[in-house]
């Protein structure tokens, strides 16, 4: 990460670890990016009970991050219990790792989600268009489907109505993961056949969320 600047106030420094904030870069986006990896590392930390914070005299002074992790007593006295519990359900969840299917077009963040919803303790399977989700989802049969509305091939909204058509009576919660924020797209995912529509960026609460209060 470059220099924050001088003088930035505490909370323009804690904005960073927003989804898909990012410093000034070049018109032409030369160092590429999302604006995710930040917004990851918090969010994994925070799956283990502890914090990230950033520190910056200001420009032409770099940047150093701290992460503080806690320590258990019990998971000192008896590591191999510890790593048992944690591999019981997802990581920081209180629920049953499921099988999800993440059907996203963007490479960057298809592999970033996967690494997020994995680190939470789930398998995770990813296709980048419909056609090869509409596939993997009716074959995988999964738990939990994330599925962008704007997809090569065949869209989200379609995908989701040959989905619940094809999988009949299959227990499947479809989650319509999107940059389309408005209340017609909003009412149009759900008379596809989603069963929740979050928006773009998402906080990784919210997804562990949509996973956690699986019926």
């Amino acid at each position: 990460m470059g220099d924050t600047g001088r003088g930035i106030p505490a909370d323009k420094l804690e904005a960073i670890f927003d989804v898909f904030v990012q410093v000034d870069v070049a018109i032409d986006r030369s160092r590429g990016g999302l604006g995710i990896g930040l917004s990851l590392v918090r969010a994994l930390v925070g799956l283990h009970g502890g914090s990230v914070r950033a520190q910056s005299e200001g420009l032409g002074h770099g940047s150093s991050f701290v992460v503080e992790l806690p320590l258990s007593g019990a998971a000192a006295a008896a590591p191999d219990a510890g790593l048992a519990g944690a591999s019981a359900g997802a990581s920081g969840t209180g629920c049953l790792a499921r099988r999800i299917a993440l059907v996203e077009d963007n490479a960057d963040a298809r592999h970033t989600l996967q690494q997020l919803l994995s680190a939470m303790g789930h398998t995770v399977v990813t296709a980048s268009n419909g056609p090869e989700g509409l596939d993997l989802i009716t074959t995988y049969r999964p738990d939990v489907a994330f599925v962008d509305i704007g997809l090569p091939g065949i869209d989200g909204f379609e995908l989701a109505r040959h989905a619940r058509r094809l999988l009949g009576g299959h227990k499947l919660r479809l989650v319509a993961l999107t940059g389309y924020s408005s209340a017609a797209v909003r009412s149009a995912a759900m008379e596809a056949g989603f069963d929740l529509h979050l928006v773009k960026p998402c906080p990784p609460e919210k997804l562990a969320e949509a996973v956690a209060t699986l019926d």
